[in-house]
């Protein structure tokens, strides 16, 4: 046999050839060659991106993993294979829509699936196999996907047959527990026996708070009955298995509610039905005139294209020479992004947000793009703006930026770090007990023995000296998996903190995630850090203003720096940018079917396929009776009469 160096390049040469599709898996041999390939590439990531940027990638996956239902096969390839491939890295690409692709294709429809739980449950697996599968099934349960809801119900059934949680291994165990925690933080703690509990109210009020829309609808703006949510006390009282469900859902609620009370509020004063110091602007006799996805070189959700017919007298009064100037001299002008409400016939039917667009905005008469928060109200308002002509917008100052992102974040949390500590929940079984690595417990011990006065370090050649009350906030941060350092200022709150990162990145692996409230803060935070003499090369700094000693490690500036990537990530891109030109047009396509009126010929064939008598009477009324002696039945001019012919006449 050839040896692993040899036979590694052969099969990143195979790899390749599936995925340029000059190979086929048409034997499970095929099968087991492909599965070993994608496991000597360079890593997880870079594997899963060449699957998702080959236009045969998914297809090669799609007949490997059902090329055979055997024991062996499912064992020594298909485990394996998933295994390697849900690996944190590969999982944090494009917040894991990359590796939730591939597991469509693996889990739907699925035939593989049932070959896979159907050996666990018979408990024909090797200890290594069931700790594969309850990987598996832990990244099954985190998905938010519905296409994976079926297999989720099926993880309940078989945890209830053979739990993983009494499986010899601990890793199994590990994720076994990891498991339950998710399908309880998703199950619903709510009674559904209690009439006042949730649910129930309007169209937009669900018992599982995952189900509710973040911007409200018509019904529960409109609705006088008062919402549902729980006093603190509640949830502490609440059970253990339940209460990081209940504090999520309580949580996401309550901070809805705040929204909600800003946004009716602002609607009352923007509609003139309470005072204020101003009453919004009003766009009113929108018509849409088309779709707009961006240009060519960045795209964007698709919004709606309206002319306005009336509400920026400012700028249409204006000579046309003029509008551009003042659009670009008055941003804060039906600024970009703005907020509204999108209304007709005085009733509220969703919301949306301004693209401002200056070359659009210029036009007689202005044309104007609104994204939607929804696809079902966009197709709201097109539905109203086919029936009727009075489509308003009317801008809002809610500030929902500062709300939405973490509602949608409450929503998709299906683990919630640190619960046990954060919700005072008892302690639980051994294995999710905290543990200190070893190199950091030497460290912990070191600054335990010194006097009580203080504490001397010495850290990368460095010495420090500590008082009494900052080596025990240092210990406490080290050996707590949950600690809060408090301190009037000038206390050393931010030196304790430096040292404790410097300590923990030398003792443990991991890497660090430091938050911060203002930009100041993070920038003194992150001068701490170097001075203490963390790399300034393993530091990457997120967000804007940053100051002159911290600029060197902007994202942006570190993005620019690194080498323009692999072949991989482009074809993946090319790929990418062909299936956005082929959604455009289809999007555009499906616009101008329903901005111009049908022809008589979609009506007839309308009626003929619809499921109601009536329909079918009109359809047999206006069929053009056939002549079977060779005659032709002639119109008004002398023309043999077309299919919707009877019709145009009876209009």
């Amino acid at each position: 046999m050839a040896s692993d160096g040899v036979r590694a390049v052969r099969l990143k040469k195979i790899f390749n050839s599936f995925l340029h599709g000059k190979r086929s898996v048409s034997t499970p041999h095929e099968a087991e060659v492909f599965f070993e390939a994608a496991r000597v590439q360079t890593s997880p990531s870079v594997c899963l991106e060449a699957i998702l940027a080959s236009p045969f990638g998914l297809a090669v996956v799609k007949s490997s993993v059902r090329a055979s239902a055997s024991l062996q096969f499912i064992s020594d390839h298909v485990l394996p294979f998933l295994q390697y491939i849900c690996q944190t890295e590969a999982k944090a690409l494009c917040e894991g829509t990359l590796l939730y692709q591939l597991m469509v294709a693996v889990l739907q429809p699925p035939t593989a699936w049932n070959a896979i739980q159907k050996h666990y449950v018979a408990g024909s697996f090797a200890d290594e196999d069931a700790e594969a599968f309850a990987g598996l099934c832990f990244e099954i349960v985190t998905f938010s996907g519905l296409e994976l809801v079926g297999m989720t119900r099926d993880i309940k059934n078989t945890i209830k047959t053979r739990p993983f949680t009494k499986n010899p291994g601990s890793k199994t165990r590990e994720l076994g527990y990891r498991i339950q925690k998710v399908l309880q933080t998703r199950s619903s703690s709510n009674n559904l026996d209690d009439v006042d509990g949730p649910g129930g109210r309007h169209d937009n009020d669900f018992t599982d708070f995952r189900q509710i829309s973040i911007y409200p609808s018509s019904d529960e703006l409109s609705s006088t009955i008062p919402p549902f949510y729980r006093q603190a006390v509640e949830v502490s009282q609440s059970g253990p298995a339940q209460r990081t469900a209940t504090h999520l859902d309580n949580q996401f609620r309550l901070l809805r509610e705040d929204m909600l009370a800003e946004l009716r509020d602002d609607i009352a004063i923007a509609t003139g039905k309470r005072k204020g110091k101003r009453r919004s602007q009003i766009l009113k006799n929108l018509v849409p005139v088309g779709i707009d996805t961006g240009d060519e070189g960045r795209a964007r959700q698709c919004a709606l294209q309206v002319s306005v017919g009336s509400g920026l007298e400012r700028l249409t009064k204006l000579p046309a020479a003029q509008r551009k100037k003042f659009l670009t001299e008055n941003r804060s002008f039906l600024p970009h992004q703005a907020f509204g409400a999108v209304s007709s016939n005085c009733t509220i039917i969703g919301f949306a947000f301004t693209v401002r667009n200056i070359d659009d905005l210029v036009r007689d008469p202005p044309l104007l793009s609104l994204s939607f928060c929804s696809s079902e109200t966009m197709e709201k308002a097109l539905r109203n703006a086919v029936q009727s002509n009075n489509l308003e917008f009317i801008l809002i100052d809610t500030p929902v930026f500062a709300y939405e992102p973490v509602l949608r974040r409450l929503q998709e949390i299906t683990e919630l770090p640190l619960d046990k500590y954060l919700l005072q929940m008892e302690d639980g079984d051994a294995e999710q007990r905290f543990e200190i690595p070893a190199k950091l417990q030497a460290k912990i011990w070191r600054i335990r023995e010194h006097n009580p006065n203080g504490a001397h370090l010495e850290i990368a050649g460095r010495s420090y000296h500590i008082d009494a009350a900052q080596a025990g906030a240092l210990v406490t941060a080290l050996q707590n998996p949950l600690a809060v350092i408090q301190g009037p200022p000038g206390t050393g709150k931010s030196f304790v903190g430096a040292l404790a990162a410097k300590l923990l990145l030398e003792g443990s692996p991991g890497r660090i995630l430091v938050l911060s409230y203002t930009n100041h803060a993070l920038d003194q935070f992150l001068e701490d850090l170097l001075n203490i003499g963390i790399d300034e090369k393993i530091i990457t700094r997120l967000g804007s203003k940053s100051s002159d000693a911290t600029a060197k490690l902007s994202f942006d500036l570190q993005s620019r720096e690194r080498p323009s990537g692999i072949s991989e990530h482009k074809t993946l891109l090319y790929t990418l940018k062909d299936e956005l030109r082929s959604l455009r047009e289809d999007i555009e396509y499906a616009f101008d079917r329903i901005a111009k009126s049908p022809s008589l010929e979609e009506i007839i064939d309308y009626l003929e396929l619809a499921d109601d008598q009536e329909s079918q009477l009109f359809w047999r009324a206006f069929q053009i009776p056939h002549e079977e002696d060779g005659f032709t039945i002639t119109g008004r001019n002398g023309a043999a009469m077309q299919t919707g012919y009877l019709l145009d006449r009876w209009q």
